[in-house]
């Protein structure tokens, strides 16, 4: 099966920013607002590590951020066959030091990757050998090559199963977090050895178990990030770009995100509403490439 070609538009939200070099350059400085998570003052609008985006299901488009404010230069890229209900991903697949976007179809248990450049079909197309509607999708750098690769999650046995290739059995295949929260799974670098580990998030009670090493066993980490009331949508990024990932929480009734760089409870480091039309967005995060080099290529 073949996917539409990717088209990719640069545009700006609310603003005109300035290009240059190889990164975002600012666009002023926005104040923050107040929220249950925090009350952060939101500085320039690109920074180092990774940034997020949202996935329009019903149009197959992907906005992706440019920095930690509302006024950041958005790239939207077309990818994935709109109103199907697959799953937006993001990853490095080509090992190139920027993420790209893939989607997920749960009703054929495949992945569609791309590499986010105009005019250019998926990339990497493969079925998983699963058709479970239940299993959720998750990317990572299991194996710290610097390149990620795929994996799914069972909510009803409480495994994951994550490959270091694009075909044939998983790699790793093991237990996490039990069946009795509806966990929502996710991926990071939570140590900073360079490989990525995964995490559980219960929305019920807004608590997140992160562990270190691909293989059974107690949470190395937990803790409370935001409110129990909202079952907000959590995320995991490199936002500071140190080397280590943490975690955040995406509001889909305000479209605002909450970013911390603990791994800790308390309040988010920063937080802003990204000012994108469309309704279920659905969030992603990468290290996304610079918006001309990603329209040029």
């Amino acid at each position: 099966m073949r996917m539409g070609a990717v088209r990719v538009l640069v545009a700006l939200a609310a603003v005109v920013c300035v290009i240059g070099g190889s990164s975002l350059l600012g666009c002023g400085r926005q104040s923050g607002h107040r929220g249950s998570v925090g009350e952060p003052e939101i500085g320039v609008t690109h920074t180092p590590g990774d940034h997020v985006g949202l996935y329009d299901e019903s149009r197959g488009l992907f906005h992706l951020a440019g920095g930690h404010a509302a006024l950041a230069v958005v790239v939207r890229v077309e990818f994935g066959k709109a109103g199907a209900g697959w799953v937006p991903m993001s990853g490095d697949w080509d090992g190139d030091g920027f993420d790209t976007v893939g989607v997920y179809d749960p009703e054929n248990g495949e992945f569609y990757l791309g590499n986010g450049e105009a005019g250019e079909e998926a990339r990497i197309t493969f079925a998983s050998g699963r058709r479970d509607k239940e299993w959720l999708p998750i990317a990572g750098d299991w194996d710290g090559d610097g390149t990620d690769t795929v994996g799914l999650y069972d909510p009803s046995s409480g495994k994951f199963y994550l490959t270091n290739r694009r075909e044939g059995p998983p790699d790793v295949e093991f237990g996490f977090g039990g069946t009795k929260a509806k966990w929502v799974p996710l991926a990071g670098d939570w140590d900073g050895d360079g490989k990525d580990d995964v995490g559980l998030f219960d929305p019920a009670t807004s608590k997140f178990r992160l562990r270190n090493g691909l293989a059974s066993g107690k949470a190395d980490v937990r803790f409370q990030f935001g409110s129990r009331e909202h079952r907000w949508t959590p995320i995991a990024g490199d936002w500071d770009g140190d080397g280590t990932g943490t975690v955040g929480l995406y509001d889909p009734t305000g479209r605002r995100f909450y970013l911390t760089d603990r791994l800790a409870g308390g309040r988010a480091q920063v937080q802003f509403t990204l000012k994108v039309t469309g309704r279920d967005l659905a969030p992603v995060v990468g290290r996304w490439r610079h918006p001309s080099q990603l329209a040029g290529r």
